[in-house]
């Protein structure tokens, strides 16, 4: 009963998310890197944007990314800061790889995104790493209920 019970939580929960956010897909390239392209999946909260990067898409294992980002928009235009997390997965343990520090812009043309930003990652040196991308915001390409009459 108990086991219900939480999974009936999980799935209110999980509905009641969506109801005012929307999922993300794009790429991003980093050029002069080790992993220059990397593939990003996310959700969209209004003025807040978690993401996940993963750059070697034949293995669920290597360096992920995550990071949480504050996305406010003045109309189509919008900025982008946050930080973002490297973990590494190695068939074992997660392992803490480093972090950055993201500051950037974005432009949004209905359900695309375009961005560039510059990744701080304080190192023990300050390493500034250019970032340019594309996310495609899907609660954009779905109608809302003001668009179909309701």
């Amino acid at each position: 009963m108990k086991k219900i019970l939480v999974l009936a939580c999980a799935v209110l929960m999980a509905v009641s998310t969506m109801a005012f956010a929307g999922p993300s897909l794009g790429f991003s390239v980093a050029p002069g890197t080790v992993a220059p392209t990397m593939l990003s999946v996310g959700w969209d909260f209004g003025n807040v944007g978690i993401e996940a990067f993963k750059a070697d898409l034949t293995t669920p294992y290597g360096v992920w990314a995550f990071g949480v980002l504050w996305t406010p928009q003045q109309g189509s235009f919008g900025y982008r800061a946050g930080a973002r997390l490297f973990l590494d997965w190695n068939n074992g343990p997660v392992v803490y790889q480093s972090f950055c520090f993201v500051l950037g812009v974005s432009n949004t043309w209905g359900p695309i995104r375009l961005f560039a930003e510059v990744d701080l990652a304080p190192t023990g040196l300050l390493i500034v790493i250019p970032v340019v991308g594309v996310n495609i915001l899907f609660d954009g390409l779905l109608p809302s209920g003001k668009d179909v009459g309701l």
